[in-house]
């Protein structure tokens, strides 16, 4: 009677997802496989084929070693190994993800026909959406730009808009921005009521602006060409 032995069946995996996130980093999750104790996890920059390889006893991997820009493909196979000797798997479907690190909105300014949404560049992105509204609003509206601005036009006078910014590569997104908030402060134009001397003083008299701290007074003589 010859020596029995025993031979385990690994079943394969599916990698349902491949997320980069806010911190830098970039999360594989997948299902377990019957039959396996352990994950070959393999990364190659996209289309490369120079992989290098990770093991894994979990479901999930996160990857800390990732460029700005730059574009991985991941693939997963599941193995049984007992010390001594390895059954695999065939290899998962592959997914691969861009490292599109979390932009920052610069500057948020506003006049009366258009609020100006700024923000820095970031490498990889082929274009941003951007996402704004007025904090009494319940809903976001959303553009695509091509741009590292964004004008929102018409805004409402007086109103607090808050705005955030996700970087895209196709159909990648990145991380959102941390929200930034400004207020449209708009000044009415000012309509002088009275000019006149009193003991040898000009005196100029307007209507008050609501928002205004302080106003800028411009005098001259007739016979002169500037203003003080």
């Amino acid at each position: 009677i010859t020596k029995a032995k025993s031979l385990t069946h690994v079943r394969g995996t599916t990698l349902n997802s491949a997320v980069y996130n806010s911190n830098g980093t970039i999360t594989l999750n997948w299902s377990y496989a019957r039959g396996a104790n352990g994950y070959a996890v393999a990364k190659a920059k996209a289309g490369t084929k120079n992989y290098s390889y990770k093991y894994v006893s979990s479901t999930s991997f996160t990857d800390a070693s990732v460029a700005a820009g730059t574009r991985y493909t991941y693939q997963i196979r599941p193995f049984y190994s007992n010390g001594k000797s390895a059954a695999y798997a065939q290899w998962s479907n592959s997914k691969s993800v861009t490292a599109l690190f979390k932009p920052t909105i610069t500057n948020m300014n506003s006049n009366s026909s258009r609020l100006n949404i700024n923000w820095n560049a970031i490498k990889g992105a082929k274009s941003f959406k951007v996402a704004f509204k007025r904090t009494y609003d319940s809903s976001w509206n959303y553009r695509t730009t091509n741009s590292r601005y964004f004008n929102v036009q018409n805004p409402t006078k007086g109103a607090t808009y808050v705005a955030q910014v996700c970087p895209l590569n196709g159909s990648l997104a990145g991380p959102w921005s941390d929200p930034k908030s400004a207020t449209l402060i708009v000044l009415d134009k000012p309509v002088i009521s009275s000019l006149g001397m009193v003991k040898k003083n000009m005196v100029v008299n307007w209507n008050k602006i609501n928002g205004a701290v302080k106003y800028k007074v411009a005098v001259k003589a007739e016979s002169d060409k500037n203003w003080s």
